[in-house]
């Protein structure tokens, strides 16, 4: 079940490039609408990498030692996908620009992985913690 939302927010910002390429055109500074991209793709990206981790076994999702590269590689194939779909939608390509977006939105999946491990990491340093130690009134 929690596969669903990794395939409906793929869905998700799929239908939004479709919808942002067919209805809206920015009249923003390049420099704005470039930051703009920037964070969109970031933030995209690094949820769909959340839900990834999310939709992984819960006790072992950071202990396979690939799943870093795995999520990054899924990151960059919804890229692709993605810059595919825009290239189709603009009937050009602009190369170096879409090389960028790859670049900015597997960079936000792995910011997302490495925030969510430490985060994981710590937790379980926290119970270790908790759970080793000499016995006392407060520990019980």
């Amino acid at each position: 079940m929690k596969h669903v939302f990794v395939y409906l927010w793929m869905a998700a910002m799929y239908g939004g490039t479709l919808i942002a390429a067919l209805f809206f055109h920015s009249k923003l500074a390049p420099p704005i609408l470039e930051l703009r991209n920037v964070v969109i793709h970031s933030t995209g990206y690094a949820v769909l990498a959340g839900l990834i981790v999310g939709a992984l076994d819960a006790p072992n999702r950071f202990e396979r030692k690939h799943t870093l590269a795995v999520i990054a590689g899924v990151g960059l194939l919804m890229g692709i996908g993605q810059e595919i779909l825009q290239a189709v939608l603009r009937h050009r390509v602009f190369f170096a620009n879409s090389l960028f977006d790859l670049g900015v939105d597997t960079t936000g999946a792995c910011l997302c992985v490495l925030v969510l491990y430490r985060r994981a990491r710590r937790r379980a340093d926290r119970q270790k913690g908790e759970t080793s130690g000499p016995v006392s009134t407060l520990n019980r």
